[in-house]
């Protein structure tokens, strides 16, 4: 949704003053930390879990969006059916999904979160993040938190869009071999 910035003139170029790049770059790295953090956050909650990190936020993702047919959740996070399959099948024996015919159509399935990864020996983690956010959302305006819910869901949806596009450029693309653990860490620490 395109909505009207003073910033951007008639021709449709856009009059940046340093102070609004320099606000735009400070943006971006932030996102850049939140993004690492959060994964970094969510990576220690799946080991803890015994899951994947992609598992763990696909789950994620039927929490927030389910129920979801099969065909859905795999156009959403880019993968194959039989990737998603997998997924499912794991997740199910994790206890956090469960598969139902689709009452409209029996030939599709749906797939929805049973419980919540959030309770047991997570509650309390979760429980503490979520009262630390909250108090700190109470510190803005509702016009500041319209714009961040504006910011925060459509950064999401190019993320997911070129989720989709990478894994489908990678599904068509030929094998790499893989680096070997010890080269990469090499790589990371060099």
């Amino acid at each position: 949704m395109k909505r009207h910035n003073p910033s951007i003139s008639q021709r449709g170029s856009r009059a940046r003053s340093a102070a609004r790049r320099e606000l735009m770059q400070q943006t971006r790295r932030v996102g850049r930390e939140l993004g690492a953090h959060s994964t970094m956050f969510n990576a220690a909650i799946a080991e803890r879990l015994k899951l994947s990190l992609s598992d763990l936020r696909a789950w994620d993702l039927v929490l927030l969006h389910g129920p979801l047919s099969h065909g859905k959740l795999a156009r959403m996070i880019g993968l194959s059916g039989g990737a998603v399959t997998a997924l499912v099948d794991r997740l199910e024996r994790a206890r956090a999904v469960k598969r139902d015919i689709d009452p409209n159509d029996r030939r599709r399935t749906m797939i929805t979160a049973v419980s919540s990864l959030r309770e047991g020996s997570q509650k309390e983690v979760f429980a503490t993040l979520g009262a630390r956010i909250d108090a700190l959302l109470d510190q803005f305006t509702e016009q500041e938190l319209a714009a961040s819910s504006r910011l925060m869901h459509e950064v999401g949806q190019i993320m997911q869009q070129l989720t989709v596009q990478l894994r489908l450029r990678d599904a068509s693309a030929p094998a790499q071999t893989p680096v070997p653990m010890k080269r990469r860490r090499a790589l990371v620490v060099g």
